[in-house]
C-alpha cells in the first residue's frame, strides 16, 4: 500500500510541475488583465492537449501543444488589441472569446474548432498585436454547434503559434470543450470557454444590483446602530 501510494503521490507531483510549465510558457492571453470578470471567474487561462488522452504529460511525439484563452468584453478587446487595418472587431456590447494555439510534439495543427451548445453568436475573425502573433487561418467558419480555424496550406508548424482567433456571442462563458486537428489525429481540448445560455447582464441591470447591496447594507448598518 504505501508503494502505491508513494506512485501516487510522485505522479500526481509530476503532472502539476509539468501543468505549472505549461502555465508558465503560456502566451499573453492565458493571464491577460483586461479579461472578462463575471463576479466569480476571472476568465483566462491555458489547456493542455495530446492525441494519446494525457496532456498533462507531454511526451514530444505526436499532436501536443496547447490553447491559450481570454474572454474579453468587446471595449477590452480593443484596448488590448488596438484594430490594425483589416482586423477583427467584435461588435459592441458582446464578449470576445479568443483562443492561440500552440504546437509542440511533431505534428503540425490543421484545425481548431470550439464546441458551441447551440447558443447564440455574433462574428468570427483572428487578430494580432498585444503579444499575439503567429500563423493566420485560411478559413474561419462559425456553425450551429461550433466555431471553426481551418489551416489547411498555412499549417501551425511545430514550435510555432497561431494568431489570436476569436469570435464573439452576447451571451456570458461557461467551460466547454474544443478539438484540434493535424490532418490525421485529432485532440480533444477541455476545457475551452463557450457561450452559455446567460445574456451578458445588461448595465443597467448591474447598477441596480450594486444599489440594492447598497441599500442592504446601509439598512443593517441602521439596524446595528439603533
Amino acid at each position: 500500500m504505501r508503494r502505491v501510494l508513494t506512485s501516487v503521490t510522485l505522479g500526481l507531483a509530476l503532472a502539476i510541475a509539468l501543468f505549472g510549465a505549461t502555465l508558465a510558457s503560456a502566451g499573453p492571453l492565458a493571464t491577460h488583465p483586461l479579461a472578462y470578470d463575471d463576479g466569480t471567474t476571472v476568465w483566462h487561462g491555458s489547456t493542455g492537449f495530446d492525441d494519446d488522452g494525457d496532456p498533462l504529460i507531454l511526451e514530444g511525439d505526436g499532436l501536443e501543444g496547447s490553447v491559450d484563452w481570454a474572454v474579453f468584453t468587446s471595449a477590452d478587446f480593443e484596448t488590448a488589441f488596438p484594430a490594425l487595418i483589416g482586423q477583427y472587431i467584435p461588435p459592441a456590447g458582446q464578449l470576445a472569446y479568443t483562443y492561440q494555439i500552440n504546437v509542440a510534439g511533431i505534428a503540425v495543427v490543421s484545425s481548431l474548432s470550439v464546441g458551441i451548445d447551440d447558443e447564440p453568436t455574433g462574428t468570427i475573425g483572428y487578430f494580432s498585436g498585444g503579444g499575439v502573433s503567429g500563423k493566420a487561418p485560411t478559413s474561419v467558419s462559425l456553425a450551429q454547434y461550433s466555431a471553426n480555424f481551418g489551416f489547411v496550406g498555412n499549417n501551425v508548424p511545430v514550435g510555432s503559434s497561431s494568431r489570436g482567433l476569436v469570435f464573439s456571442s452576447p451571451n456570458v462563458p461557461m467551460d466547454f470543450f474544443g478539438s484540434v486537428i493535424d490532418g490525421g489525429s485529432s485532440a480533444f481540448v477541455i476545457p475551452l470557454p463557450s457561450p452559455s445560455s446567460i445574456p451578458i447582464p445588461e448595465p443597467s441591470t448591474l447598477a441596480l444590483a450594486g444599489l440594492v447591496l447598497v441599500l442592504l447594507g446601509c439598512r443593517r448598518w441602521f439596524r446595528l446602530t439603533t
